[in-house]
């Protein structure tokens, strides 16, 4: 449902090597850590998938690389909704911050329904994803 959609975020870092547009394509190598796009490092970076139109989102699947400064996988909340707006939209799901593997797919099963898709993380911090995926119809 994400693939090839309109990605939005507050903020990117300027030394990795693909915009965050790559994180709804249909990439599936990422050779190190500059493969991932990530936001400043700032309390409650945000990136939003657009989805075209309202959807029911069962399970959102996320990329991510740990590979330097990706060390954790900091606390991410997941919201659904039609403003796009993370503080008004409902959260659906979430992660506590983790010590995950290199490479990781992190999947979570949620239950939303919406046109915008946003991920939030709220510790002040590098926010990193490789892709991503949501399913539902």
């Amino acid at each position: 449902m994400a693939l090839g959609r309109s990605v939005q975020y507050s903020s990117t870092v300027v030394d990795h090597l693909v915009p965050f547009s790559e994180l709804t394509s249909t990439r599936t190598t990422y050779p190190d850590y500059h493969y991932c796009p990530c936001t400043l490092g700032q309390a409650n970076s945000w990136v939003r998938v657009d989805l075209g139109r309202w959807r029911k989102i069962s399970r959102v699947d996320l990329t991510a690389s740990f590979q330097l400064r990706e060390t954790h996988f900091r606390t991410v909340n997941i919201h659904i909704g039609d403003t796009g707006d993370w503080q008004n939209d409902p959260i659906v799901g979430g992660k506590d911050a983790t010590t995950p593997g290199e490479l990781e797919v992190l999947k979570f099963d949620v239950t939303g329904t919406g046109r915008y898709l946003t991920l939030v993380q709220q510790e002040d911090d590098y926010f990193c994803i490789c892709k991503i995926q949501a399913y539902g119809y």
